[in-house]
């Protein structure tokens, strides 16, 4: 190294040393370009000396050295064009070719030193070159070099720091911490801004990273509170996150097209926020945005498919909720159509098809389900569809009435999902349907051991308080009020319709039937005016698209009659029986547990006119169609053969009404506790057989056995304990 050369470089060095602490970056690039320009004009003076390098190689060093200075100059301006990017690569091959010569003449005789001094000048420009030339900016220590150099200039300071939050927030994405992302997000797009400066709309395709950072974090934070079924929260937290992701400009380069991939994004994004508005029960936002991201999803391709399709079953699932089923499985079957020709598409078709049977249990179309259900040819392999269709074979059979089929279909796909580990919510959906199976069987031990095991799942799930829990504690009601612990289930019922309430999601129908379990109840227990108004509760909620119509709620029209018979509304009542016959029958369903119902009703209805022919035909229709779908040891039977009782007892047929006293005494022995009320009905039932006989103090004892029944259970104010006090003594 000549002496000139030493001085340069050590002026050069203290120079560059002092500009970089300072960080004046422009004079710093100045500085290293005056050092490659004078490298490039007085290389060959510079490396001469009596042994140095041949002319040629002193030439080619000066250019190589000239041009990794100027790009270094450029790099850390963060001006990488391409000759910035070339030239720091010219010292590494002047560094390789060195090498080679060295290594190859290890054992000359003539002197090399000077090569060597000229490898470790390029050799270390090539690193430091290289270094600030292709390091990607996600290297931390490549940023830190940066922000050192950078620490004046708050442009560019910036825009490293921009890239440097970016990556902690892909970081915390990574491990779901919404939060921490959703931070470095912001102060990613913040920094971004800052570095664009007024050209902030114009070049903000510099800064689209920032932007999809954003979209990422708010779509995190969102969907982590739609998992907490928090909807509200999560549509304001995805309606941000498409405004981030609509105003970025998601160009690689200043000239490209946008890539199809960020349009699709805006089409699935679309459709999240139609789910949180599904969610909240608003269907027509819902419904608007799901046609605007078809919409978007149709200008990126034309030609449906596969996530066409998938748009199309989210669309169908929403109007299904709103109650437009035929509509619902129309799109369910376009859906399948476009997924037709690809094999790879047959678990979503199948889904598709699983939907379609839930759209005809709304309808209550169930022999069509059940069709459906029998030509889908599943595998276990495909355990999700396999196991919603096992459970749907279960529900519909519950739904016709066909219990002990129900309880065998729905029992064996337990034992299957306990054996094979099933997930926790396909357990839980055949828990709690098997539990309201075990109610109608009258299996109540059953019934609560099933209700109180999904109940558990999903406070471990997905916590206390919520609707699916609500769901468990509905059916755990049922079957205290089945058992006669009134008082218990009117409180669970009462939790259960404040849950309701309070969660918008929650089924207009579900929330229905507690008001109907509830007038059911209030009857019981002697309250008319209470019963009367949870069945006008009831029927403004299923009547809210028109009058009730389909046979699920057949069961809703049987109570409602039996309130206005005990309010003295004969009419009324019986005209809500015949309506219960006739959808039934309209349907094809006329042999299910509510046209016994009915046919009860209107029995009793005749019997109080004295009709007794018809009334006999009534009640001997409903007491067979009770024996053939419940058996003959169930408590709703027990309650049938005491009405045939009654109705024999006016009959003057004292002798068979006691055969039906006796088969009730056995039905409500089979199932019920021994402090029932059932059992105070067969007492005072006994009593009105032994006053016919005019066996007065037989009649009296049974009476008072009764009457110390009801006590116990009502109190003295029921309208059954007046009505045994009324009675003559003997």
């Amino acid at each position: 190294m000549t002496r000139f050369e030493k001085i340069v470089l050590l002026v050069s060095a203290a120079l560059l040393a002092l500009l970089a602490a300072t960080g004046h970056i422009g004079l710093l690039a100045f500085c290293l370009c005056v050092l490659a320009l004078m490298y490039a004009a007085g290389a060959f003076w510079l490396f001469r000396s009596p042994q140095g390098p041949v002319a040629w190689v002193r030439l080619a060093a000066g250019a190589c050295l000239a041009g990794a200075l100027y790009a270094l100059a450029e790099n850390i301006q963060l001006q990488r064009g391409p000759l910035a990017l070339w030239l720091p690569a010219l010292p590494g091959l002047l560094s390789a070719g060195l090498g080679f010569y060295l290594l190859r003449n290890r054992h000359a005789t003539a002197p090399v030193s000077s090569y060597r001094l000229l490898l470790w000048r390029t050799a270390v420009l090539f690193g430091v070159g290289a270094f600030f030339a292709y390091l990607p900016i996600t290297c931390g220590f490549y940023r830190s070099a940066l922000l050192l150099l950078h620490d004046d200039d708050s442009a560019l300071g910036s825009n490293i720091r921009m890239f440097g939050y970016s990556q902690q927030a892909e970081a915390a994405l990574e491990a779901n911490d919404c939060r921490a992302a959703l931070a470095a997000a912001h102060q990613a797009y913040t920094a971004g801004q800052r570095w664009l400066g007024a050209d902030s709309v114009r070049e903000r395709w510099k800064i689209s990273g920032a932007y999809t950072t954003l979209y990422k974090a708010y779509a995190c934070q969102a969907q982590a509170a739609y998992d907490q079924h928090q909807y509200a929260q999560a549509l304001q937290n995805y309606q941000t996150a498409h405004r981030f992701l609509v105003t970025g400009d998601h160009r690689a380069e200043k000239d490209d097209a946008p890539s199809t991939y960020w349009a699709e994004e805006q089409a699935w994004s679309l459709d999240n926020m139609a789910f949180c508005r599904l969610r909240q029960r608003q269907f027509e936002p819902a419904d608007s945005l799901f046609l605007l991201a078809l919409k978007s999803y149709h200008r990126v391709h034309p030609k449906p498919d596969a996530g066409t399709a998938r748009l199309l079953s989210d669309f169908a699932e929403s109007l299904a909720t709103a109650g437009n089923r035929a509509a619902s499985t129309q799109l369910y079957r376009q859906a399948n159509q476009v997924l037709a020709s690809s094999p790879e598409a047959a678990s979503d078709v199948a889904a598709n098809t699983l939907n379609i049977v839930l759209n005809l249990f709304g309808q209550d179309s169930l022999p069509q389900a059940q069709r459906l259900l029998q030509r889908l040819k599943l595998a276990p392999s495909d355990s999700g569809n396999w196991s919603k269709a096992r459970l749907y074979e279960g529900v519909c059979f519950h739904k016709q009435s066909l219990y002990r089929q129900a309880d065998g279909v729905l029992s064996a796909h337990l034992r299957y999902l306990d054996e094979n580990r099933g997930s926790w919510s396909r357990r839980v959906a055949c828990q709690l349907l098997l539990a309201k199976n075990c109610v109608a069987l009258a299996q109540y031990p059953r019934a609560r051991a099933y209700a109180t095991a999904a109940q558990g799942l999903f406070r471990q799930h997905r916590g206390s308080g919520t609707s699916d829990e609500a769901r468990c504690l509905d059916v755990l009601a049922a079957v205290n009020h089945a058992q006669g612990h009134y008082q218990t289930a009117a409180q669970q019922y009462e939790q259960v319709l404040a849950v309701y309430r309070r969660e918008s999601s929650s089924s207009v129908a579900a929330t229905a039937n507690v008001h109907q379990a509830l007038a059911d109840l209030s009857v019981t227990l002697g309250d008319v005016p209470a019963a009367q108004q949870h069945v006008r509760a009831a029927m403004a909620l299923l009547e809210e698209d028109g009058a009730l119509r389909y046979p699920s709620q057949t069961a809703l029209l049987n109570t409602a009659a039996y309130v206005n018979a005990v309010s003295g509304q004969a009419a009324a009542a019986r005209a809500q029986y015949r309506q219960v016959l006739a959808i039934n029958r309209r349907f094809g369903q006329d042999r299910s547990l509510t046209t016994a119902g009915a046919w009860n009703g209107l029995g009793l209805l005749a019997t109080e006119q004295r009709r007794f022919a018809q009334a006999d035909s009534l009640l001997a229709a409903s007491v067979a169609l009770h024996e053939a779908l419940l058996g003959e040891r169930h408590p709703s039977t027990a309650t049938v053969y005491l009405n045939y009782a009654a109705l024999r007892v006016q009959q003057a047929q004292a002798a068979e009404a006691e055969t039906w006293i006796e088969r009730a005494q056995r039905a409500a022995e089979a199932s019920l506790p021994t402090d029932h009320d059932l059992f105070g009905d067969v007492a005072a039932a006994r009593g009105g057989v032994a006053e016919a006989r005019g066996k007065g103090p037989a009649a009296q004892a049974f009476y008072q056995q009764a009457l110390a029944i009801y006590s116990r259970k009502f109190g003295a104010s029921h309208w059954k304990v007046r009505q045994l006090r009324s009675k003559p003594a003997s």
